[in-house]
């Protein structure tokens, strides 16, 4: 017999007898529904979570030296339709509600955004490199050549006038209230990657508080 436990203060226990199976309907077919959620939960994100929070996290080797191959082909084959619609889930065998399911797929949300997050990120940085080693080879191809080191030597004049340089900065550093808050509490952020859910709870406390707007932070 399989079973559905309500978490609600008014809490009942459903049994879905075995007559019921034969009998079909829609409240049959949500509860086929809630073990596939369950096994894909079970079977597939919990296993990739453990590599997004290393993406996240900005741990790099870590997940280069766990995430081999052959655990990305296990994951895939794991995920694929057919070990979802079987027999087995077809008759609810050995299936017990996890009321804990949406709280945990909702964490691995979190986790999917602060790698999206981390993404950008790590773009940002292979930009920024890429740059500065075009920069850097043409300077390497200066150093290199006799002919083009005399010229830019001429050119920029290095050789009767010394460098100089000085720079001044007035501008005033304005952090978002949530970002604020979030550094008040948890200080920054190892990684340079804010934990979405931490910050997601600042932002619905800072709305519920009227210090800030929900457009505020959207826009």
């Amino acid at each position: 017999m399989t079973s559905i436990v309500s978490t609600n203060a008014g809490a009942f226990v459903r049994s879905i007898q075995s007559t019921n199976l034969g009998g079909g309907g829609v409240f049959l077919d949500y509860t086929r529904d809630l073990f596939r959620y369950q096994l894909l939960y079970d079977n597939v994100i919990t296993q990739l979570n453990k590599y997004l929070v290393y993406f996240a996290d900005g741990n790099f080797n870590k997940l280069t030296n766990e995430f081999t191959n052959s655990k990305y082909k296990n994951l895939l084959l794991k995920a694929t339709s057919s070990n979802f619609y079987t027999d087995s889930i077809n008759s609810l065998t050995n299936y017990n509600y996890n009321q804990y399911t949406f709280n945990n797929t909702r964490q691995s949300i979190y986790n999917v955004v602060d790698g999206l997050e981390q993404s950008i990120s790590l773009v940002l940085q292979n930009n920024d490199l890429t740059n500065k080693n075009q920069n850097l080879q043409s300077y390497y191809d200066i150093l290199t050549n006799p002919v083009k080191l005399n010229e830019y030597i001429t050119k920029e004049k290095l050789n009767v006038m010394p460098f100089q340089a000085s720079e001044s900065f007035n501008t005033q550093i304005i952090l978002k209230p949530w970002y604020s808050e979030y550094l008040r509490i948890y200080g920054p952020p190892g990684n340079g990657v804010f934990q979405s859910d931490l910050l997601a709870q600042i932002v619905v406390n800072l709305i519920a508080e009227g210090k800030i707007t929900e457009q505020e932070f959207l826009s």
